[in-house]
């Protein structure tokens, strides 16, 4: 080990997982300790995640339990947050052992010391878990505890992770453009930050790629089709590229979502194969559910009733690794007994979405959730409680802000009044959403314009 160290320097840079290997066999674990964790880190920024998992683990165990000095304490706290980290890319959010890794980190801090790098990133890896709960508001009180931190600017890197948390919690409750306005002010730092290597590139990196997705939803909701549509593609270019092995299942879940949203069910097959790719290369389970609920959605929409047993599976999988992200499963599934004509099943699920999101307190749906219900009660004939759906996703989606749920209320509203020959009604209501449909950002092609230019027509 001495040897590849001292006469071979670079061949021991390329190789640390060596080197740690033969202190290790020496019985030398405080020298072997640092080069498992440069052999950890190195596996991780690669894409070898379970290697990278072994690997942290192994330097954990040259570890004395509990760490006798303050540097023994910080190399723990350290190796922690690296270990907490693999396991969320690995597993997804809601993994235990992730959880327990960065509370045990944040657990060996001394109250009242200074705010350090190793502090923050432990609380942003506690932040990242809570999406494996349902509890929305517990993520805002950690978020908004991020931005406190943040402006100490211990490190430039700060104010960019704390951003891109508080900017999700947003976009979680429904606050798209204070959402989008983070996210791009998260990206444009990461821009103009110092891209030195240190010891949380990685990091940065990572939150980045998911300012970038948040910034995809966020630009839909506003009504922003063809912003939302170019980088839709771009992300997707992105993917593609085998460099950008970093969260790319992150992204690549974000851009099926999306996807979804634009109603563009083609275009999700490719998608997912990559996805399903990703998965089975990188081991990265924690994804499965949004390449499985996705790619059965299609099915379903472009006629394969097979295709709901993937969806119904995805529900099952998100409990497991983003519980957070139920609502958009429920959803998924909702809208998928919808076009099987099953409305009964189809608002009984769109009911449970509703109670989630009222429980976690994920309202960034509700406005679409209203609608779902609104077209089952139409398919079952009970006008009355239709309309009052359908009025109740226009009045949520206005206060929120979110457009492009707004047109889809409006357009089945506005069905609604025509068949009941109330055209003077229906025309004043698509006149709220006419800037959609003719300003620059319309893409006439998309579905849900199309449809509602048709009705334009209709009832003029």
């Amino acid at each position: 080990a001495e040897t590849l160290r001292d006469r071979f320097p670079e061949r021991a840079s390329a190789t640390p997982e060596i080197v740690a290997r033969h202190f290790e066999e020496a019985g030398d674990l405080p020298l072997a300790l640092p080069w498992f964790e440069k052999a950890a880190r190195q596996s991780y920024a690669n894409g070898a995640l379970s290697e990278s998992e072994h690997l942290v683990l192994k330097a954990l165990e040259c570890l004395s339990d509990p760490p006798l000095s303050v540097d023994a304490r910080n190399d723990r706290i350290r190796l922690l947050i690296l270990k907490g980290s693999i396991l969320v890319d690995l597993y997804g959010y809601g993994n235990p052992l992730a959880t327990a890794a960065f509370r045990e980190a944040t657990s060996l801090f001394e109250t009242g010391s200074l705010l350090t790098e190793e502090a923050f990133y432990a609380l942003h890896g506690f932040f990242e878990t809570l999406y494996g709960g349902a509890d929305l508001r517990e993520l805002r009180r950690v978020s908004d505890s991020l931005l406190e931190m943040s402006r100490d600017r211990k490190s430039a890197d700060f104010p960019i992770v704390a951003l891109w948390a508080s900017g999700s919690a947003d976009f979680w409750e429904g606050r798209f453009e204070t959402s989008l306005a983070k996210c791009d002010q998260c990206l444009a730092l990461g821009e103009t930050t110092d891209r030195s290597e240190n010891l949380w590139s990685e990091h940065r990196r990572g939150v980045l790629v998911q300012a970038w997705s948040y910034r995809l939803w966020s630009l839909w909701f506003l009504g922003r089709y063809r912003s939302a549509k170019d980088e839709l593609d771009r992300a997707l270019d992105w993917v593609s590229d085998p460099q950008n092995s970093k969260k790319i299942g992150h992204l690549l879940t974000f851009a099926l979502i999306l996807i979804r949203f634009l109603r563009l069910p083609d275009r999700i097959f490719p998608a997912a194969d990559t996805l399903c790719e990703s998965i089975r290369t990188l081991k990265t389970e924690g994804w499965t559910p949004s390449e499985q609920g996705f790619r059965g959605w299609a099915m379903v929409m472009k006629g394969t009733p097979g295709g709901l047993p993937l969806v119904l599976r995805s529900v099952a999988l998100s409990r497991r690794y983003h519980r957070l992200a139920e609502v958009t499963y429920l959803s998924l599934l909702s809208e998928t007994y919808l076009a099987l004509k099953a409305p009964r099943k189809a608002e009984g699920v769109a009911d449970s979405a509703l109670r989630f999101s009222e429980r976690s307190g994920t309202h960034f749906f509700d406005a679409e959730l209203w609608r779902l219900k609104g077209e089952a009660a139409l398919l079952e004939k009970k006008r009355e409680e239709a309309r009052e759906c359908f009025g109740r996703a226009i009045e949520i989606s206005r206060r929120q802000g979110a457009r492009a749920l707004e047109l889809r209320a409006a357009t089945s509203l506005g069905r609604f009044l025509r068949e009941d020959g109330k055209r003077k009604e229906a025309l004043a209501l698509m006149s709220e959403v006419s800037d959609l449909l003719e300003g620059p950002e319309s893409i006439p092609a998309l579905p849900d314009i199309r449809e509602a230019l048709e009705l334009e027509r209709h009832l003029s």
